[in-house]
């Protein structure tokens, strides 16, 4: 009870995570880049708020097992402060910069955590962080290790500097969030230096995260309001992070033929009730794709990465669904399409472009062939 007490806001800390870890599942199948970099985030400290309980806990318990629980567990509180530190810098940087290849190049600023990883190996048999009394199974904190936590306040400082420089380049309420994410941890770290028993620091790193996630990774837009698929702007930034990380891809743009001659003679009423028998007839038919998309009207685009792709049989299948619908507007509705693969260089503009020309060609044809 006594650890419960102790430890009732790194329980408060953990709940919260693991909460946020559920919405940003349930929220959305679109990952971006940045978010996928937060939920590690998350990941992490989970662990870091678990293993810090628990190195107190497995202390002064002079049994083996005690003695090796408490080493792993001191040891993973020493590991986990530069690797976390580093996930921040990966972030920040991703947040700046936009670019993920950036973060491979630099190895997600690990290094330091790297040097410390080999460092508790040598303090296995030789001392440097801190030492475990074989016989009482007490820990005992050396001096040295003092040194992680100088290290991660020079990360901290760095990143800092960072965001300064970057504040011409980049939005204002950018640079203000992400000065709040570096701040809140800061302080944490101080006040746990104040007083080790306090247990602030992986507290105010989860607050840091729950600020991250609400004002940089929540789009109150993320789906159009009445199809409920994907908005234009969840399309542009998806495509975006493809082309710049040279992911293959295939579009296809639909597009309503002779939509607006159904809202003139049966009402937008009708109009909308038809845009979302459609679109739902595109989320069962694309139901292994990432993203389906309304563009605006009665535009549709879909990114298609599974591969093999078949586009006869996407098509039948989508007429098929519109033929046998129970809507008589439904029955008679008529789409032309586009589609178009990306190629490595090909840019966001040149790809949607050509997708477009390839559905505007569609629709000429089936005008000249059928009058639709």
């Amino acid at each position: 009870m006594n650890y419960l007490i102790q430890f009732q806001v790194n329980i408060f800390s953990l709940i919260m995570l693991i909460a946020l870890l559920l919405i940003i599942r349930q929220q959305s199948n679109i990952i971006f880049p940045s978010k996928r970099l937060l939920k590690i985030i998350i990941n992490v400290t989970i662990i870091s708020i678990i293993m810090e309980p628990l190195s107190w806990i497995f202390d002064d318990i002079p049994t083996t097992v005690g003695f090796i629980l408490n080493h792993i567990s001191n040891a993973l509180l020493v590991l986990l402060s530069p690797v976390l530190v580093g996930l921040f810098a990966s972030y920040i940087d991703l947040k700046l910069n936009n670019s993920w290849k950036r973060l491979v190049r630099r190895r997600f600023y690990q290094l330091p955590a790297a040097v410390v990883g080999l460092l508790l190996l040598v303090n296995l048999f030789f001392p440097i962080f801190f030492y475990i009394d074989r016989q009482s199974n007490v820990f005992h904190q050396l001096p040295f290790q003092m040194a992680i936590m100088a290290l991660v306040a020079v990360v901290y400082i760095i990143l800092f500097t960072a965001v300064i420089r970057a504040r011409k380049r980049s939005e204002t309420r950018l640079i203000r969030v992400v000065i709040i994410f570096l701040a809140v941890p800061i302080a944490g770290m101080v006040i746990q230096l104040v007083n080790y028993h306090l247990n602030f620091s992986w507290t105010t790193i989860s607050i840091a995260i729950l600020i991250a996630y609400s004002y940089l990774e929540s789009t109150p837009g993320e789906k159009d309001f009445l199809t409920d698929l994907y908005s234009r702007s969840i399309y542009d930034r998806y495509v975006s992070v493809l082309t710049a990380r040279s992911i293959p891809f295939r579009l296809m743009m639909i597009d309503l033929n002779d939509f607006k001659a159904i809202n003139d003679r049966e009402g937008h009423l009708a109009g909308d009730v038809v845009l979302k028998h459609f679109s739902a007839i595109l989320k069962r038919v694309f139901s292994r794709e990432h993203m389906v998309a309304r563009l605006a009207g009665d535009e549709f685009i879909i990114v298609i990465e599974s591969d093999p792709f078949h586009e006869d049989a996407v098509i039948d299948q989508i007429i098929h669904a519109c033929k046998n619908h129970e809507s008589p507007l439904m029955q008679n509705l008529r789409f032309s399409y586009g589609l178009e693969s990306y190629r490595d260089g090909m840019t966001f503009d040149e790809i949607y472009m050509r997708v477009d020309e390839k559905m505007y060609t569609h629709k000429q044809e089936m005008k000249r062939t059928i009058g639709v």
